[in-house]
């Protein structure tokens, strides 16, 4: 065999593997931005309690926060929606990094900035509503919402205080304004118990969500 018919084999092998490698190369991108866009579809709604999803949230909030404790116990309660349909997608529900919903306590990270029942109802309700033309509107309402009655207004079961217990207008969305507003309106009976009122705060905001929800998706 000649030096030059041995190059020639040598090229055209090294040709094809790089050929072959380039090709999966490509392939393994594709398929990862395919899986990407799976990704990003977004979850399928169905119709929720708005009662049942506040009462979840409400036993949720635990110690990590109100932007934890709104957004575990609505995706907890809607995973118990659709286990018996969609087990699978239940477990991918119930598999949600919940730890990183801290981040949002006292109104991101204790800067009492934007309230964090508003922002882990946004995240709920971004989880369903992939288009930010729709979901803009339905967090600007949910804001306007916050900011505009007077808080908190769920009532957890058997709640001791049905009747008596105070509530505020905050008029803004942020912590800060929302729990100054609940304190000046509140007797020291309860302005002691701050973190009861917030655990019902977060509840009433995630309930308001749900009716927008199953709002949206009936006129779908």
């Amino acid at each position: 065999m000649s030096h030059n018919n041995f190059i020639s084999r040598r090229d055209a092998m090294l040709g094809g593997l790089a050929a072959a490698f380039g090709g999966l190369t490509l392939t393994s991108i594709s398929n990862a931005a395919d899986a990407a866009a799976d990704e990003d579809k977004g979850w399928t709604y169905t119709k929720l309690c708005p009662q049942k999803v506040a009462q979840r949230v409400y036993e949720s909030f635990g110690t990590k926060g109100c932007m934890y404790g709104t957004l575990k116990g609505a995706v907890l309660e809607y995973a118990a929606a659709i286990e018996a349909t969609d087990p699978a997608a239940a477990a991918t529900a119930r598999a949600f990094p919940f730890i990183g919903m801290q981040a949002g306590r006292g109104g991101c990270g204790g800067m009492q900035s934007i309230c964090g029942g508003l922002n882990g109802a946004a995240i709920f309700m971004a989880l369903f509503v992939t288009s930010n033309a729709e979901l803009a509107p339905m967090i600007k309402e949910l804001g306007k919402w916050t900011s505009e009655t007077a808080l908190p207004t769920f009532h957890p079961k058997d709640d001791p205080h049905k009747d008596d217990f105070p509530t505020a207008v905050g008029g803004d969305i942020s912590c800060k304004a929302l729990v100054t507003a609940w304190k000046e309106a509140a007797s020291d009976e309860f302005k002691s118990n701050v973190p009861e009122r917030c655990k019902r705060h977060v509840a009433s905001i995630m309930a308001k969500a749900i009716e927008l929800l199953n709002k949206h998706f009936e006129e779908a």
